[in-house]
């Protein structure tokens, strides 16, 4: 690609790089869990047998607040992978 694409990198992805970390971008899973008091939840991919975290910080968009209220178990959602210190999380969290 030469100067003046309209290619952006998805967000997260610099910190990511500049931490050291593996991501695996464009994945699916379905919501499996949430804890709505402490703004985290868990998505099981298929053919995985360990759920990613997720924290309400990592919804992809402005209102992650919102976002994450509007999440319910069982939801399709797109996210990235990212390595973290206490194992892998989904990163980017989107409702599809």
């Amino acid at each position: 690609m030469g100067y003046g694409s309209s290619f952006a990198p998805p967000r997260g992805w610099a910190s990511a790089i500049l931490q050291n970390k593996n991501i695996q971008i464009h994945m699916e899973g379905t919501i499996k869990n949430l804890v709505s008091d402490k703004k985290f939840g868990f998505i099981a991919v298929e053919g995985r047998t360990k759920d990613l975290f997720f924290h309400m910080n990592s919804m992809n968009g402005d209102n992650k607040e919102q976002m994450f209220n509007e999440l319910a178990v069982g939801d399709k959602v797109s996210f990235d992978e990212a390595d973290s210190p206490k194992g892998p999380n989904a990163i980017n969290v989107a409702k599809m």
